[in-house]
């Protein structure tokens, strides 16, 4: 069977940006969607941090969350497991107060995981671990040890793993406590990596300038396998130009619309020329 894996997708983020959303909702109803239906996709586990803030929720971005995605994964009979981050956990010290509980109750089909759990899809025992804090460490390290399941999916912040392009995580849980397991799959950091058979799998857009040029999208997963295959976002929002007294005649700024640039001046030999306008 196969299923589909997203994570960190981060609901009103940037402050509830129009432009953000107009930018995240090309992806869905142009690469996810689609390709959900023609897969026949069944089945999606969403690693955590679904919402942004985790203090409160703008009612707009609830509103869109629920009209462009809640909506239309129950209307296509979708079976959503969702893990709760450390963005959706009110508190730092427990995830009791939870963003996705709270929001998301009117959805038959979306199940949330607070708390390490066991589950089953299509036979394969999978362990959710949700963020670990300072009240369930020692219930999640023991039900790690005493599972049976081969997979673990959780929104991890393992030490020695890349959280971006520049920076790399010199603590948190250590890595060693999920040897033994065949494939470990993870949100939190939003740059895709692996070692071994632990994997982050990385967001599904862009939202800050260390995303630039990084790969994203989502992920199908096998449960008779073990194997993950990627789905890339072929969409962007942050570009890099690069200025070299390039005659603005000959420059198409079209597939920048709606996107944020960031110009970088090599050469500039007339220096009357202040700016670019991008028009």
């Amino acid at each position: 069977m196969k299923i589909a894996i997203i994570t960190d997708q981060h609901f009103g983020a940037r402050k509830n940006s129009k432009l953000f959303h107009d930018y995240f909702l090309k992806f869905y109803n142009d690469v996810f969607f689609p390709i959900l239906y023609s897969e026949g996709i069944t089945t999606v586990v969403d690693m955590g941090d679904t919402f942004d803030s985790r203090k409160g929720i703008d009612f707009s971005a609830l509103s869109w969350a629920k009209d462009n995605y809640y909506d239309k994964l129950n209307e296509m009979g979708i079976t959503v497991h969702t893990i709760v981050g450390n963005h959706t956990a009110y508190y730092k010290n427990t995830n009791n107060v939870n963003a996705v509980d709270l929001l998301l109750r009117e959805y038959d089909n979306v199940h949330v995981y607070s708390e390490a759990t066991e589950i089953k899809i299509d036979n394969l025992g999978i362990m959710m671990i949700p963020w670990i804090n300072s009240e369930n460490q020692k219930s999640t390290y023991n039900a790690l040890k005493k599972t049976k399941c081969p997979v673990v999916m959780g929104h991890l912040e393992l030490n020695g793993f890349a959280v971006n392009n520049m920076v790399t995580m010199d603590h948190g849980t250590p890595a060693e406590i999920f040897k033994g397991f065949e494939r470990v799959y993870s949100g939190h950091f939003h740059t895709r990596s692996h070692q071994e058979d632990i994997h982050y799998l990385g967001n599904p857009y862009e939202l800050y300038w260390h995303d630039v040029e990084e790969t994203k999208g989502f992920h199908f997963f096998d449960t008779e396998t073990l194997e993950h295959t990627p789905v890339d976002n072929p969409y962007r929002m942050f570009y890099k130009i690069v200025y070299e007294d390039t005659p603005y005649q000959t420059f198409d700024a079209r597939e920048y619309n709606d996107k944020i640039v960031k110009v970088i001046v090599r050469k500039k030999t007339d220096l009357s020329i202040s700016c670019i306008m991008l028009m």
